[in-house]
């Protein structure tokens, strides 16, 4: 978000990264909804404003296809320029899932990998042909 703004705006985007932060890690963020249309993604979302917990606040959110922000609107008075703590507190969350996707998608699948239900236990002793054997009676 602050990458792609002029150093102007950076300034007034330092307070809604903080607080929209604290909005996603304390729940705030209620639905994220995807939809693509044409070759514009966009992403609609609730999320519940900081003193009044009876309406969610729905952001928009228009991106390219590199997933940069491309516009943003939010329904909180200080959302008609997308700079606000709800559009944040959004853009949290996807940043989590992409890469919480990435990393599986990296990883080698379970059928893939080694069984790990049904694994003997190590014997005690060592492995002998039958014939070396020494059986006593009791």
């Amino acid at each position: 978000m602050v990458a792609c703004l002029d150093a102007k705006k950076q300034l007034s985007t330092a307070k809604p990264l903080v607080k929209g932060y604290n909005f996603y890690k304390s729940g705030h963020v209620l639905t994220i909804k995807p939809c693509k249309k044409d070759h514009s993604a966009f992403v609609k979302s609730q999320v519940l404003p900081s003193m009044k917990k009876t309406a969610a606040y729905t952001c928009f959110i228009i991106l390219r296809r590199q997933g940069l922000v491309q516009r943003a609107f939010c329904g909180c008075p200080a959302g008609v320029d997308g700079r606000c703590n709800h559009v944040v507190a959004t853009l949290f969350p996807m940043e989590v899932f992409c890469k919480s996707r990435a990393e599986t998608e990296t990883a080698t699948a379970c059928t893939s990998q080694p069984c790990k239900w049904n694994v003997s236990r190590k014997r005690k002793g060592e492995v002998v042909p039958v014939s070396q054997m020494k059986f006593r009676k009791h």
